[in-house]
């Protein structure tokens, strides 16, 4: 009849289409206008005839024939429209579920053309499967990431995630964890490898930014990405921390990531303490080391985001900072306190590293640590040997001198400890930058006369620490610019007993250490000395004591600690003379 003749020449030119589109000849996109315009006419086809050819799609496919499976495009729709059949007219007399599980079945026990696993993996998704087949499927496509090239992962990985659901995302995620983590491993060594690890470094940076996405998309993935990462047998590698750190710009997720990352790393390093100083331990047989190691990964890591990981950033200079503020407490515990000060020096590598490679968190990291410093952290020493370390290693610093200059702006609020480590610190500032050098003296002399005794001792310290800073590199107007400190110090001898006593012991050392200084300090001390002695001879000793000390309510007081005074009279004394004594000898020699 004409219906039979007019369904005979659908199904032949069907059948056509589905040899041209295995063959490969069509292009893509002629592929795809293809598929687009015969999947409506499914619909018109017979339940019988389809289920043969979908049958036939198969077998194609089983046996290699479909070299890139773009004809199993149609199976989706096919497969819809014959599941809610009883009864199929094929061989074994499948019902429409049955026939679809059958189907799935063959599609996961194929051999996959690596050519076709992203169609495959693509078109999959587009099928209703049950929990089990969902599985199935995604152990099926997590052993195929092995069998691609390195630029095919991030698409794959995409599609891939695109098939998580409830139950299955943790099963997903791990296959693509643990598939990087075999690359890395098999890229980590060897100089003929670099190329290749450069590009896998590249690659893994974009598998970070779809799995960041996804979980963006589905918060849930993050949960489960947690929930990996607690397992034991988790490994930890640059991979893997650059990609819970890129779910920690997540706000629901940012304490979780860095309470286990810091939870992890301090465990991590006591084990390792304890492991270093146990007796028992190390009379065993020596355990083979990890090739692999805390710090490499972490710093690895670092390296690895100039890869275009630049999403992770932010994260890691968090990170850096929660390591350096790590605090082991008061506890007697060594072990726990050896832990924390290598938590400590790891966070200022990772922070010194991230300065030194990325321009973009210069300034943020300079902010974080002068913040510190400004708001009497109880780990101000740790982020100024920090600050010092990245002046004399960096110099790049010079578009943020800035920065510093204005935190010097409350050196009179801070303790002078604290001041004294950031005068240290920027010592390499103070003698290359002529405007930082005024602006620091600057602040010194507004601190000397602050009603605040801390402010006014950060004061003479800071002289003091400028003074020996000077005469340490000689420069043309060293001299000159001492000779203008000394001034300075002299008003600190109307202050208070404890101020004068502190620059006293300064003195001492600087007389000691700079020769250049002697005439204007030893001035400095006669002068003052002469305040508070007799010129009357028939007084022994020939000192106004009354001056120097007074009762106060019944109380002793010192008003000047002449002892010290004398003692660092007698030290310049001493010092000059074995100056004059080394010249005579040497004009001697001359002579």
């Amino acid at each position: 009849s004409a219906g039979e003749a007019c369904l005979d020449r659908r199904v032949a030119v069907l059948q056509r289409i589905v040899t041209l589109l295995n063959s490969g000849v069509l292009a893509d996109k002629k592929a795809a206008d293809t598929i687009d315009a015969v999947l409506p006419e499914l619909e018109a086809v017979p339940e019988a005839v389809l289920a043969e050819l979908v049958d036939a799609l198969l077998s194609s496919f089983e046996h290699g024939t479909d070299t890139n499976a773009r004809a199993l495009e149609l199976l989706p729709k096919s497969l819809e429209l014959l599941t809610p059949a009883d009864r199929l007219s094929v061989d074994k007399g499948y019902s429409g579920v049955e026939f679809k599980n059958d189907v799935v079945s063959r599609l996961c026990s194929a051999e996959w053309p690596a050519g076709s696993v992203l169609t495959l993996v693509a078109m999959l998704r587009d099928l209703s499967l049950s929990s089990e087949q969902l599985k199935d499927v995604v152990a099926k496509i997590a052993r195929q990431l092995r069998r691609l090239e390195l630029q095919e992962l991030p698409p794959l990985v995409y599609q891939f995630l695109l098939l998580s659901t409830e139950e299955h995302k943790g099963l997903i995620l791990k296959g693509i964890v643990d598939h990087v983590n075999v690359l890395e491993r098999k890229y980590r060594q060897g100089p003929d490898q670099q190329g290749q690890r450069r590009q896998l470094q590249q690659i893994e940076g974009t598998v970070i930014l779809h799995i960041d996405f996804a979980i963006k998309q589905d918060p849930e993935l993050g949960k489960e990405l947690l929930k990996l990462v607690k397992q034991p047998s988790f490994v930890w590698t640059p991979f893997t921390l650059g990609l819970l750190l890129s779910i920690a710009r997540i706000s629901r997720f940012e304490d979780k990531v860095f309470g286990t990352l810091k939870a992890n790393g301090v465990a991590t390093l006591r084990n390792s303490v304890d492991e270093a100083h146990s007796g028992w331990f190390s009379r065993l047989a020596p355990p083979p080391r990890p090739a692999v190691t805390l710090e490499s990964v972490l710093l690895d890591t670092v390296r690895n985001s100039t890869q275009g990981w630049d999403n992770i950033l932010q994260p890691l200079v968090q990170l850096g900072l929660v390591l350096m503020e790590h605090s082991s407490g008061k506890s007697a515990d060594q072990a726990a306190a050896a832990a924390g000060a290598k938590a400590v020096q790891l966070g200022q590598a990772v922070l010194l590293e991230m300065f030194k490679l990325h321009k973009l968190v210069r300034a943020e990291l300079l902010d974080q640590i002068l913040a510190r410093l400004i708001t009497k952290s109880d780990h101000a020493q740790c982020f100024i040997q920090l600050l010092a370390t990245i002046i004399s290693q960096n110099s790049q610093l010079l578009e943020h001198v800035q920065k510093i200059k204005d935190a010097f702006d409350y050196l009179a609020y801070l303790t002078p400890a604290t001041a004294q480590g950031l005068l240290t610190a920027v010592e390499p500032i103070v003698l290359t930058n002529a405007a930082f050098q005024d602006h620091v003296i600057l602040v010194l002399r507004k601190a000397m006369f602050n009603k605040e005794s801390d402010a006014r001792s950060t004061a003479v310290g800071g002289f003091l620490q400028l003074l020996r800073s000077v005469h340490q590199r000689p420069t043309p107007d060293a001299d000159s610019l001492g000779y203008e400190i000394v001034g300075f110090l002299k008003r600190c001898l109307s202050q208070q007993a404890a101020l004068r006593q502190k620059l006293y012991a300064g003195v001492v050392d600087l007389l000691e250490a700079r020769p250049a200084l002697h005439e204007p300090l030893f001035d400095l001390l006669l002068s003052q000395f002469l305040r508070y002695y007799e010129q009357d001879a028939s007084i022994v000793p020939p000192l106004k004591l009354g001056m120097c000390q007074e009762l106060q309510a019944g109380v002793p007081v010192v008003l000047e600690p002449v002892q010290r005074l004398l003692c660092c009279l007698q030290r310049a004394v001493v010092i000059r003379t074995g100056q004059l004594a080394d010249q005579d000898t040497e004009d001697d020699q001359s002579g």
